[in-house]
C-alpha cells in the first residue's frame, strides 16, 4: 500500500505491506527498524530529507517480502492499539487535573461537558438513524427485486393472454364457419323436404288416380279382352316353356 499518515496505519491494521510515499515525499517501506522513526513524524514523509526517485523506487521494491504485512500487523498492534491510547490520555488527563491551577473555569467545561453529552446523544442517533437506514435500503432491494420478478410474471401472463385470446379468435371464427355452413345444409334439408313431400303428394295423388282406373267396368272388361293376348306374348318370351307344353 502506498500512501502517508492515516493509510499506513490502516494498511498495517489489514496486515499489508506499507510504504510511505506520495507527492510530498516519502521515507520507503515501514519495518520493524524504521517504525518508531516513521511514527514520530506521523508517516508523514518528513523525518529525513530524503529523496524518492525512480532509481530508488526500484530498488526498494525489489525489497518487497510478503512478510512484512505480518510484522506490520503486530507493530499497529502493540503501539497503536486503541487500548493503549485510552490509557495515556486518561494518565495525561489525570495529570493535568493534578496540576496546581490559580482559578478554576468552571462555566466553559460546564457548557464543554453539555455539548459533549448533546454530540454523543446525535451520534447515538445518528447511528440508530443509519442502521434503519441499511435495513430500509435492503427492504427496499428486495422488494425492488421481488417487483422485478412480478413484472416479468406479468409480461409472461400478458403473452399468454394474448395468445389465448387469438385462439379464441381463431376457434370463433372457424365456429361461425361452422354455423353457416350447418344453416346451409339446414336450407337444404328443409327444401328438400319440401320437394320430398311435394313428390310424396303427388306420388298419391298418381295412386288415387290409377286405383281410381282399376276400379271401374271398364278397365276389368279391357283386361279380359286383353288377357289372351297377354298369354301370347307371354309364351313368346319363353320358348322352352312353350317346348315342354307341346
Amino acid at each position: 500500500m502506498f500512501g502517508k499518515a492515516r493509510v499506513i496505519l490502516e494498511a498495517m491494521a489489514c496486515g499489508r505491506a506499507a510504504y510511505v510515499f506520495d507527492h510530498n515525499g516519502g521515507e520507503g517501506w515501514v519495518t520493524g527498524e524504521t517504525f518508531d522513526r516513521l511514527a514520530a513524524d506521523n508517516f508523514g514523509g518528513q523525518s529525513v530529507p530524503a529523496v524518492i526517485d525512480e532509481e530508488r523506487l526500484v530498488a526498494d521494491l525489489a525489497f518487497y517480502d510478503s512478510g512484512m504485512g505480518i510484522v506490520n500487523r503486530d507493530l499497529v498492534v502493540a503501539h497503536n492499539a486503541a487500548t493503549k491510547h485510552t490509557e495515556a490520555l486518561v494518565e495525561l488527563l489525570h495529570r493535568v487535573a493534578l496540576s496546581p491551577r490559580d482559578t478554576m473555569a468552571e462555566a466553559p467545561l460546564r457548557e464543554l461537558a453539555r455539548v459533549i453529552r448533546l454530540r454523543h446523544r446525535a451520534d447515538m442517533q445518528a447511528f440508530a438513524f443509519h442502521a434503519e437506514a441499511e435495513a430500509l435500503a435492503s427492504r427496499t432491494d428486495r422488494a425492488d427485486e421481488q417487483l422485478a420478478a412480478l413484472s416479468k410474471q406479468f409480461g409472461q401472463v400478458q403473452a399468454a393472454l394474448v395468445q389465448a385470446h387469438i385462439a379464441a379468435a381463431v376457434h370463433a371464427e372457424q365456429l361461425r364457419g361452422a354455423v353457416e355452413r350447418e344453416n346451409e345444409l339446414r336450407s337444404v334439408v328443409v327444401r328438400e323436404q319440401a320437394e320430398a313431400a311435394v313428390w310424396e303428394a303427388e306420388a298419391h295423388r298418381h295412386a288415387a288416380m290409377f286405383q281410381d282406373v282399376t276400379g271401374t267396368r271398364r278397365w276389368r272388361t279391357l283386361n279380359q279382352l286383353l288377357a289372351p293376348a297377354d298369354r301370347l306374348r307371354s309364351g313368346s318370351r319363353n320358348p322352352d316353356d312353350r317346348h315342354r307344353t307341346t
